[in-house]
């Protein structure tokens, strides 16, 4: 069964102007808070920036001394003497040339 149209009725004046009133102010209000999303957002992106650059400093650190352990332990294995003064009064290089 299909619904029978309603006839128009006349809205009051304050209506309309009460309800285009609210939908203005909400674009208005929509745009404003936008605004200011997008400020506190590009402070947060900033602030993580920050974060992922000290902690890629950070790993680069941490991969620079694996890696001069890394080759400290292959010299160990080689039987070759690192020519690094922080070994040289280590009892594991005594005995090496």
């Amino acid at each position: 069964m299909l619904a029978t149209p309603v006839a128009a009725r006349n809205i009051s004046p304050l209506i309309r102007l009460a309800r285009y009133t609210a939908v203005i102010s909400g674009f208005v209000y929509g745009g404003w808070r936008l605004g200011r999303l997008e400020r506190k957002e590009a402070i947060l992106l900033e602030r993580e920036d920050k974060i992922r650059e000290k902690k890629a400093i950070r790993a680069a650190e941490l991969k620079k001394q694996a890696d001069y352990a890394a080759m400290v332990e292959l010299a160990v294995g080689a039987g070759v003497k690192p020519k690094d003064p922080m070994y040289k009064d280590d009892p594991v290089f005594k005995d090496m040339k």
